[in-house]
């Protein structure tokens, strides 16, 4: 039994999930966004933070 998928097929999936539901994929691609600029940016207001003495 061959249960292997091909790109082509994966590809034709996922953009037929992306036009059923756009405004979910677009949010979820919003958030990660915010998140990995946050998480990147935390370091470095924190510091700025701290080092100022509030």
């Amino acid at each position: 039994m061959k249960n292997v998928a091909s790109a082509k097929s994966v590809f034709a999936y996922i953009f037929s999930s992306i036009r059923r539901f756009p405004s979910s994929i677009a949010t979820m691609i919003l958030v990660a966004l915010v998140w990995s600029v946050d998480v990147s940016l935390a370091p470095y207001l924190f510091k700025n933070y701290f080092e100022s003495g509030r």
